[in-house]
């Protein structure tokens, strides 16, 4: 009990420190901040050859089409992606991913003397762009094998802080390059950034999901179409979950919303060029890494869901800033300060519900289906905000239309929120101890697998053990794994942890312990 007290009194930066001490979190850091750079270096050589060489006359529009290549096959795609992603080795997923990336990447220049309209050039953009959903859907799935269950809120904060701001630097410096070298040529640095993120995701420490299974192709599509829908299943009967997820969806449609009125207003209101961005983005960059701290801090006194509601509110006064007088940079660029705090209070909170409520076994088909919304979402947005603008909706008054939708969503997600909270059941350590499940051993010592257990953390709660009935350290079929039975709640749980991967412990079996 003192070590738990001990425990749950550390300081967001002492749990921040204890994190990043792992060397596994350590190389899953790096090769996510080196992939969303070099995202970002390789978006902003796309935007410069398809959006600023040529706008339109709506450069919404434009950005509409660019945006719909890029993310709605992937969407399309995303629960099956996910079932992948339970099935496949994601050690291998989370470097052969980035390597095809950096190949096709490097290929760019060449596919770009076709013309940026060619088909050739294109569907170069959508393998390199949509590519990435998948390596962040399996990067989201495997974060809990790398760092406590109980963690998991401070694990996504120092996650989030380095890949969305490396991203937005990598904006940044692909506006400036794509300024003083061009677009294609930026393309090339950015095959070089997806190179050094294959050669460090290769050695992290985390396990291929489900057992591998072999049959025809026709018994996988129709396992895959199954596993899908019990995907969508599980994510429909939890509250919270679906909670997060519409919230993550609102968020998604205004930004992209936001993102088609900067976008025209740069282009066509103050007829900026492609170096503009810069000053904006680094200040979107420095807007997420303030947020990225608090929310920490925030967390430890409000409840995860109740961030959401805080973030729409962030939002709403960014936008309002902006559409306070004329259509101004200046304004313009202050207001994504806090449009980068605000999408650190809603994607950091809503990444821990979802880690925290799903179990290991179907985590990477809900990731893809939380990316399928995401990327659905921003897509909706923009073509809002286009079609407003073919319609002769001026920006101030676009921009002032946001800021009360934001305010609107502050307000239903704040009800909302109270409802879930009074929905929400304790669960039973029943309900919470099923075999199959991957979980974290709490131990008296610390947490190595050859100290005496002391308590189970599963879904977010610690169960303390009663009792050790049985120690062994077992061979079963050359496997050598350390073996405990355990009384939990009345429960007798037997429990595995094999020395020859990095799965961690899992329960084998769970049996009522008999009255009397």
């Amino acid at each position: 009990m003192n070590l738990r007290r001990a425990r749950t009194s550390l300081t967001a930066f002492q749990r921040i420190r204890e994190i990043s001490e792992g060397q596994g979190f350590r190389r899953f850091f790096a090769a996510r901040t080196v992939s969303q750079l070099g995202d970002g270096l390789f978006q902003f050589a796309a935007a410069d050859l398809l959006l600023f060489d040529d706008p339109g006359a709506n450069p919404a529009l434009r950005l509409l089409v660019l945006t719909a290549i890029v993310l709605i096959p992937f969407s399309v795609l995303g629960p099956f992606t996910g079932v992948f992603i339970d099935r496949w080795d994601r050690r291998s997923i989370l470097w052969r991913v980035p390597l095809l990336r950096a190949v096709i990447a490097a290929l760019a220049p060449i596919a770009a003397l076709a013309g940026t309209t060619s088909v050739i050039f294109v569907v170069t953009v959508l393998v390199v762009l949509s590519a990435n959903r998948f390596f962040l859907a399996t990067m989201s799935a495997v974060l809990p094998q790398l760092v406590p269950e109980d963690d998991l809120l401070e694990a996504n904060s120092v996650a989030n802080t380095g890949g969305s701001v490396a991203n937005v630097v990598g904006l940044g410096l692909g506006s400036v390059a794509s300024g003083l070298i061009g677009g294609t040529r930026t393309a090339v640095l950015a095959a070089v950034a997806f190179a050094a993120c294959a050669m460090t995701a290769r050695r992290l420490p985390v396990h291929r999901g489900l057992e591998p299974h072999r049959a025809s192709l026709w018994v996988e599509v129709r396992e895959v179409l199954a596993q899908m829908m019990e995907g969508l299943h599980v994510v429909r009967r939890d509250r919270r979950v679906r909670y997060g997820m519409s919230a993550v969806g609102v968020v998604q449609f205004l930004v992209g919303g936001l993102s088609a009125i900067v976008v025209y207003a740069f282009v066509v209101d103050l007829d900026l060029g492609v170096n503009s961005a810069a000053l904006l983005l680094a200040l979107l960059a420095a807007g997420i890494g303030v947020g990225v701290v608090l929310v920490p801090f925030v967390g430890q006194r409000i409840r995860h869901d109740r961030l959401v509601s805080i973030s729409f509110l962030v939002s709403a006064f960014g936008v309002f800033m902006a559409s306070s007088t004329d259509v101004s940079r200046i304004l313009f660029t202050l207001s994504t300060f806090f449009a980068g705090v605000a999408y650190a209070f809603a994607k950091i909170p809503v990444d821990t519900i979802v880690q925290e409520q799903m179990e290991d076994q179907v985590r990477g088909r809900a990731f893809a289906i939380y990316d399928m919304l995401f990327n659905l979402a921003r897509v909706a947005g923009i073509a809002a905000v286009a079609i407003a603008y073919e319609n002769g909706v001026l920006t101030r008054a676009q921009i002032a239309s946001v800021g009360i939708a934001y305010l609107i969503a502050a307000g239903g997600f704040a009800y909302w929120e109270r409802r879930v909270e009074s929905w929400r059941a304790i669960p039973t350590p029943a309900d919470l101890l099923q075999p199959g499940e991957l979980i974290t051993v709490r131990a008296y010592a610390g947490s190595r697998a050859d100290e005496e257990p002391r308590a189970l953390v599963v879904g977010g709660h610690e169960l303390p053990i009663d009792d050790i009935e049985w120690r062994a350290l077992v061979e079963e079929g050359g496997r050598r794994a350390r073996v405990f039975v355990v009384r939990v709640a009345g429960l007798r749980v037997r429990l595995a942890n094999r020395e020859d991967d990095d799965t961690g412990w899992e329960i084998e079996r769970v049996t009522e312990v008999p009255i009397g």
